[in-house]
């Protein structure tokens, strides 16, 4: 009985605490934490010069053009690179340009991940950053394929 009773209080304290993280992670506004990208499919010129938007409200409030915040390229069709916002609100959305006018729209939301182990919820979580391509979920890790990429202007 002592043991049914155990069990069962700690499933709560494990229920309780999730939720407690959940409120968390609605609270959250800003993305702080520096987000790489991955790219994929691309010929080394067209990724050669690539321009980032910061769209806010269906405005751009800040652009960057970069040629030099690649990072490494491990084969000829990818690379990765650091977005080069260091912070922005959840609600903007960031496009990205690739030289041969290909676009990419990136946006990000907080979801509460759960751990867990072969017994089952390890009783802890924290925020994890989920990324939307294209309107298309990706994951943590933001990918962006020359195959999904949008042909049409989507500047505002």
């Amino acid at each position: 009985m002592l043991i049914i009773a155990t069990c069962s209080f700690d499933s709560y304290r494990k229920e309780k605490q999730y939720e407690a993280q959940m409120k968390i992670c609605d609270t959250m506004r800003y993305v702080n934490e520096n987000q790489q990208i991955f790219l994929h499919g691309f010929e080394p010129g067209e990724i050669k010069k690539l321009t980032f938007y910061l769209v806010r409200k269906n405005k751009i409030v800040r652009t960057i053009i970069s040629s030099s915040y690649i990072e490494k390229r491990d084969s000829e069709k990818y690379a990765s690179l650091q977005i080069p916002f260091k912070s922005f609100l959840l609600t903007d959305t960031i496009i990205v340009k690739t030289y041969d006018n290909l676009y990419f729209e990136i946006k990000y939301e907080y979801y509460t991940e759960r751990f867990r182990t072969m017994f089952g919820y390890a009783g802890f979580c924290e925020c994890s950053l989920l990324s939307t391509v294209n309107n298309q979920e990706s994951s943590s890790n933001t990918s962006l394929m020359k195959d999904s990429a949008i042909k049409n202007n989507i500047l505002p």
